[in-house]
């Protein structure tokens, strides 16, 4: 296992959000005081198929046992459950959180590749129409970054801009603070990522307003 260029680093990090934790399950071991890591990814039963092809990427960082995704009841809706234990999560958990908290640095940044963008999307991305006069004139592309403090939403804004050339703003809802973009930056932000969404049948929705707006700029 290595932390570096290629998928090895970004799909971790890509995925530690809102739709994937990375915990400390407590000591198994008082004898050898050891500590189990563990990942868990956790979606709606729709997106069964995007579960197991994170649990596959983990799987082949990894190695050892495929754990089966697993249906489940989650508060009262259908849903699914991938956890994965290594005492290499242990690393990945000291580089994303300080106390308990998600804490974002640029060199973190810098591990992502473009699955790991596709990833970080699927998770926490959406597209939604901007309409005037009831009509479409273009959309907004807002990825959710569960952070509180402008400092660390400026090291992701200014990593877009210079790694990517996209430029991203803020918005900021219940105390939280998101990317946010609109048609031109978002075309050039889903170029990236779609060859990894659009092979996975259940997470399309969230490209297609993209190539609808493709269809309306060229017909």
């Amino acid at each position: 296992f290595e932390i570096g260029d290629g998928f090895e680093g970004a799909n971790l990090k890509g995925s530690e959000n809102n739709d994937a934790f990375c915990v400390e399950n407590g000591k198994v071991s008082k004898k050898y005081n050891y500590t189990q890591y563990s990942i868990i990814f956790k979606h709606s039963a729709k997106q069964i198929e995007y579960v197991q092809y994170k649990a596959n990427l983990v799987n082949s960082i990894f190695g050892g046992r495929q754990n089966k995704v697993r249906e489940i009841n989650n508060n009262g809706y259908p849903g699914c459950i991938y956890m994965k234990s290594n005492k290499y999560l242990k690393v990945i958990r000291e580089l994303l959180y300080k106390n308990n908290k998600k804490h974002l640095t640029r060199n973190l940044l810098n591990f992502l590749d473009s699955q790991g963008l596709a990833i970080w999307y699927m998770d926490d991305g959406c597209c939604s129409y901007m309409k005037r006069n009831g009509k479409i004139h273009g959309i907004i592309l807002q990825i959710s970054t569960c952070l509180d403090t402008l400092d660390e939403i400026q090291i992701i804004i200014d990593y877009f801009k210079e790694k990517w050339d996209i430029k991203f703003g803020v918005k900021k809802d219940h105390g939280k603070y998101s990317l946010q973009c609109s048609t031109h930056e978002a075309k050039k932000f889903i170029s990236i990522v779609k060859p990894y969404v659009s092979n996975i049948e259940c997470m399309k929705y969230k490209i297609d307003k993209v190539n609808y707006t493709y269809t309306l700029s060229n017909g």
